[in-house]
């Protein structure tokens, strides 16, 4: 299908699981099913950014994949906190909502040179 149809997919769907969190009262079955969306998705764009970064750097596609897994890493230690401070302050469905916002639009403001092919 290609690596932007994919990853438009995947992020789309990533989305829709993090806004289930979003609604008024979820529920048990929409947090397992937001879960397993997440978690899905989540392993598809790792996947995604392994292909991307040896895309990005054909000569030296460790390189790549260094750099895409330790922003990974650093989102993940930023963000992490950072969300739970906002949801103290706002509540956590706006919180899951403004991320999924986030998360469906990241993809389409990337750079020409480093977005998906």
């Amino acid at each position: 299908a290609g690596l932007r149809t994919v990853n438009l997919a995947t992020w789309t769907l990533s989305a829709a699981g993090i806004a289930l969190l979003a609604l008024p009262d979820p529920g048990v079955p929409v947090a397992v099913l937001s879960s397993a969306l997440f978690g899905l998705t989540y392993m598809a764009l790792t996947g995604l950014c392994i292909l991307w970064a040896a895309r990005l750097f054909p000569d030296r596609p460790a390189r790549g994949i260094t750099w895409s897994f330790a922003g990974l890493g650093v989102g993940q230690t930023v963000a992490s906190p950072l969300a739970g401070a906002a949801a103290a302050g706002v509540g956590a469905a706006a919180v899951f909502g403004l991320t999924a916002l986030v998360a469906l639009t990241a993809w389409s403001q990337l750079h020409a040179r480093l977005g998906p092919p």
